[in-house]
């Protein structure tokens, strides 16, 4: 039986968040499939507009290489 997730179904992200008062990026556990830490990152509480833009950049090419890996991983595995 084929155990992997549909590619075309978006891997979920855990619900846990660090509290509002955090001052850091936090990074978690190595995805299962992409075998990548997702980040959550830290928003400041005066964000700039280009701190903000970077910030989304950063999101945006994270969840990419997200995608990627997975992939890549599980036609690598089969």
């Amino acid at each position: 039986s084929d155990q992997t997730p549909p590619l075309d179904k978006p891997t979920q992200r855990s619900a846990f968040r660090p509290k509002a008062s955090s001052t850091h990026d936090w990074i978690g556990p190595p995805n299962r499939l992409s075998n990548l830490r997702p980040i959550v990152y830290h928003i400041p509480e005066k964000e700039s507009d280009l701190e903000k833009r970077l910030r989304k950049l950063r999101q945006e090419t994270e969840d990419w290489n997200h995608e990627f890996w997975t992939k890549q991983n599980i036609s690598f595995s089969k």
